[in-house]
């Protein structure tokens, strides 16, 4: 085929492709309205136990999401740095303890969990880079760890009402996410078929057309989308959300200077899902 006639091209557009695409963002769009409005409704007829057993089941998976965000974000101080096996194996084991003290804390009533002790090798006995490596990244995952168990304590220890709202406010943004990338596969397929598409029937495209015109002047995705590109590192904290997209430069942050004012986009990466598995255990092994 000559050059100019694949540049003029049309793209191949399958009909059921696009009716599955349509589907899906329908239906992320129908979860997002249930998000908004049914969600809440639902919270205000429960039983004050009931409520509890909610926050309870919620803050045990939080729990593991802390724990697989902390392991990534130890991995990501490992790359490209000089760190001893001992140190290393000391922070993994305390990722590991924070996590079984945080989720068993009130299943054993305060007891001790057992602590594994690793031996950390004597700073005169290891070279200068490697000791410097091993100091500042222990510090930088303590205090990582330390926002971890700061957000999961807000979240045991708020009232029943500033939690209901907190986790109204990560849902409708993973609701929102999944739903906005739905949606631009959908405005990048209506795109390529075009108005007069012959692949498209005209009802589907038809459907697209209106679905595409309903979400756009949607009040309630322009606000929550412009509240998403202010989100500030305190709203982070306050949320119980985490800095970390898969941008390695922002997995470096130190945590300790980081402006409460600088800005954040909040990703599917970063927002906690409650019905998601986090294995922070598995996190590791694969990068070993």
């Amino acid at each position: 085929m000559p050059a100019q006639d694949k540049h003029n091209a049309r793209p191949i557009i399958y009909p059921a492709h696009a009716a599955i695409l349509f589907r899906r963002t329908k239906e992320a769009f129908d979860t997002f309205n249930r998000t908004l409005r049914a969600e809440s409704l639902e919270w205000d007829n429960y039983s004050k136990p009931y409520k509890e057993k909610i926050r309870n089941r919620y803050c045990a998976k939080y729990a593991d999401f802390n724990a697989y965000r902390a392991m990534q974000y130890l991995i990501s101080l490992l790359k490209g740095n000089i760190i001893s096996a001992e140190c290393e194996t000391a922070l993994v084991n305390t990722i590991m303890r924070e996590h079984q003290e945080a989720v068993y804390e009130k299943r054993l009533s305060r007891k001790p969990v057992y602590k594994k002790v690793v031996s950390i090798q004597p700073v005169e006995n290891r070279p200068d880079k490697q000791d410097d490596d091993d100091d500042r990244i222990t510090s930088l995952l303590n205090v990582y760890l330390a926002l971890n168990k700061q957000q999961l304590n807000s979240l045991r220890e708020c009232s029943l009402e500033q939690f209901a709202s907190i986790k109204m406010v990560n849902d409708t943004f993973l609701s929102f996410l999944k739903l906005h990338n739905s949606w631009n596969e959908l405005i990048d397929l209506s795109h390529e078929a075009g108005q007069n598409s012959r692949d498209l029937d005209r009802q589907l495209w038809s459907d697209i057309s209106a679905l595409d015109y309903q979400l756009e002047r949607n009040s309630d995705i322009t606000h929550i989308e412009s509240r998403m590109y202010k989100w500030t590192y305190a709203d982070m904290l306050v949320h119980g959300q985490k800095i970390l997209p898969d941008d390695i430069a922002i997995y470096k942050l130190d945590l300790t200077d980081l402006p409460k004012s600088k800005q954040f986009i909040v990703t599917i990466d970063n927002s906690f899902n409650s019905e998601q598995n986090y294995d922070y255990q598995d996190v590791y092994t694969k990068f070993r």
